[in-house]
């Protein structure tokens, strides 16, 4: 149920409460009728409550991704790519003295910054997850001696 059946079933309850208030004024209300009538209203107030509930969680999920969206948004801002060795740095980290490098395939795949472990000797990384390398030319320069 969406919230617009939510608020034609709240409508329909008020309806029913002005139907009960003046039959029961006119004096023509019998103990079925008045029975019949506080079961529709009850069931009229139990729909608008669900579609209240489900507008309730669906505002939530809505925020919960607009959160998400806003915090890949910031991390975007602060990524650099480093052609040598073709992985991403955050600017904020590498501003504070520590350069740690994040897979760019799970970035770009999944949204995920994932750091990547370093290998053997300075400027050898790889991605536990993709196993994919990544040297600096500082690595490559090292292997040549």
């Amino acid at each position: 149920m969406d919230i617009g059946s939510g608020i034609a079933a709240l409508k329909a309850g008020f309806d029913i409460s002005a139907t009960i208030a003046q039959r029961i004024k006119e004096g023509k209300l019998s103990a079925s009728e008045i029975s019949d009538l506080l079961l529709k209203l009850r069931e009229a107030l139990l729909d608008s409550q669900a579609a209240l509930i489900q507008a309730a969680e669906e505002n939530r999920v809505l925020k919960e991704e607009l959160a998400n969206n806003n915090r890949i948004t910031e991390v975007e801002k602060d990524l650099q790519y480093r052609n040598d060795g073709g992985f991403y740095v955050r600017a904020s980290e590498v501003a504070d003295g520590r350069e740690i490098p994040y897979c760019p395939l799970c970035w770009g795949n999944e949204r995920k910054l994932v750091p990547l472990n370093p290998g053997d000797g300075s400027g050898y990384y790889y991605c536990s997850i993709h196993k994919a390398p990544y040297e600096t030319a500082r690595y490559r320069d090292s292997q040549r001696v």
